[in-house]
């Protein structure tokens, strides 16, 4: 039987298939010689056209006739439509190296057409059925956190034990507003735009800018980055009262993480609860409108609102077959708060979960969940990720 490969073996710009081992690509060449003199249509009965070095176009065939019986080959099942789509997209690319060097070389275009379909649909059908069949479950899971929060929204509390936080919420994936555990911290009294300048306005902050002018601006953050001293940068929040123009968010701590952790002093931890921080507390600032669009965390994370409020619109981590996860963490629905059903199909399928984060609270935010983050005020925030419990999830954490 032709090798299967891992989703993992697969070229991360274009989902390029790796090269197969040459005796099962000649075995498919040779069982395809009879196929290729068929007529070439897809299940819908169009032709696509695809891109070569050699050629404006040629017809992408979907093979319409089971392949010569091989001891070493599988026939080609009844692909689904939706897997067809993908490998006709595939073998229309013109950035597709694979696909264009074999066009390129091969003296039987339609051949070859047929055995690269042949090849994706062997490679690709058993990593197909196992994705449709966890998003299945991911579904299931989704409609009963649906039934839960329906009824109850996110838990707020005065406090928690350790024991309680962690057997109700942490180790279940279930966020939670703690309304009373952090009034210790000195931050609440001390932390206003004045004393940030009196404190370390001369430190060199790193900052997004330029963000209204681009839409995909968190994947684009580092070329948006720009510096300035801390005490400029607030100066422009109070100049501009509501913008999404700029924000000092956690991705721009490197630069500033050692001039500012003065700021940290007036915070307070529990041991219960965490560990010392260790890099992995973060200061955001920003004006009234700033969004962080929607994204998973790939770590359990808390948010303490320190000034002004936030308006936090999220979905549970079972909902990932449904928020367009186009790459890496991040989702099509980006800036739209409530994505739009007939763009987005698969967003009828959301239930969205809102909480107002105010002053003096702490939400814990569950590794994989969805959220859209809106700034309602000037805020302050401070997010972290130093847990006293198990929470080294990136190292395993798939590249996509």
């Amino acid at each position: 039987m032709a090798n299967f490969i891992e989703p993992s073996a697969y070229d991360q710009d274009t989902y390029a298939l790796p090269d197969l081992l040459a005796d099962d690509t000649i075995l498919i060449a040779e069982s395809h010689q009879q196929a290729s003199q068929q007529p070439n249509r897809s299940p819908a009965g169009q032709r696509v056209a695809i891109q070569t070095n050699q050629s404006a176009s040629k017809n992408v065939p979907r093979p319409n006739q089971e392949p010569t019986r091989h001891t070493s080959i599988m026939a080609i099942p009844d692909v689904p439509e939706e897997l067809d789509g993908w490998i006709q997209t595939q073998l229309s690319n013109p950035h597709n190296g694979l696909v264009q060097s074999i066009l390129s070389s091969a003296p039987d275009q339609q051949m070859a057409v047929q055995m690269l379909y042949t090849l994706y649909a062997q490679a690709a059908e058993p990593w197909f059925t196992r994705t449709k069949k966890r998003d299945w479950m991911f579904n299931i899971i989704q409609h009963m956190h649906d039934q839960y929060h329906e009824t109850n929204g996110v838990d707020r509390l005065d406090s928690l034990t350790a024991e309680e936080f962690f057997n109700r919420y942490y180790s279940n994936n279930r966020p939670v507003v703690l309304t009373n555990v952090i009034d210790r911290w000195q931050a609440f009294s001390k932390w206003t735009p004045q004393y940030f300048k009196e404190r370390c306005g001369d430190v060199m902050i790193e900052v997004q800018c330029g963000r209204t002018s681009c839409d995909d601006y968190e994947l684009h953050k580092h070329d948006l980055a720009q510096t300035f001293r801390f005490a400029d940068y607030v100066d422009w929040v109070l100049a501009n009262p509501e913008s999404n123009e700029r924000y000092m968010t956690a991705y721009n701590s490197a630069q500033h993480e050692r001039g500012i952790e003065v700021l940290l002093e007036d915070l307070d931890y529990w041991p219960e609860f965490m560990a010392k921080p260790n890099g992995n507390v973060f200061v955001w600032l920003g004006p009234k409108g700033t969004l962080t669009p929607y994204h998973h965390d790939l770590t359990n994370n808390f948010m303490v609102q320190i000034a002004g409020r936030k308006r936090i619109v999220m979905y549970p981590a079972a909902a990932l077959p449904n928020m367009n996860n186009h790459t890496h963490c991040f989702s099509l629905y980006n800036l739209n708060q409530y994505p739009n059903e007939s763009e987005f199909p698969a967003a009828r399928h959301l239930q969205p979960i809102e909480i107002i984060l105010k002053p003096g609270e702490f939400f814990f935010l569950p590794v994989g969940w969805w959220h859209h983050v809106e700034a309602m005020d000037l805020s302050i925030t401070v997010t972290g990720t130093n847990y006293a419990f198990d929470n080294d999830f990136m190292a395993t954490y798939p590249k996509c």
